[in-house]
């Protein structure tokens, strides 16, 4: 009973490990990309739409300090997001499973 007992509690420690030190960042870093893609989108729709009010001048320099702040976006938060997963899968791939 025992020995049954201790593997089981070293398959919990095992699995509790792998959703703490694998699957969890990767999904949460994954959530992040998710959601800031969408509001990306919801803002470039916004911009898409046609200016009401403050003639095409106006519109066009939100346009191009969307494309700005997007391309910072992208090199300072995606990107590094990104390269954290990759990092996570190669340093921890052995608490994936094995269809993973």
């Amino acid at each position: 009973m025992t020995k049954a007992r201790d593997r089981r509690a070293q398959r919990v420690a095992f699995l509790k490990q792998r959703l703490e030190q694998f699957y969890g960042p990767l999904l949460a870093a994954r959530r992040e990309i998710g959601a800031r893609s969408e509001l990306r989108v919801k803002v470039q729709q916004a911009l898409d739409d046609p200016p009401a009010v403050g003639g095409v001048d106006t519109h066009v320099r939100a346009v191009d300090a969307d494309v700005d702040d997007e391309n910072q976006t992208f090199r300072e938060i995606i990107m590094p997001r990104y390269r954290e997963m990759i990092s996570i899968f190669r340093d921890k791939m052995w608490l994936a499973e094995p269809a993973t």
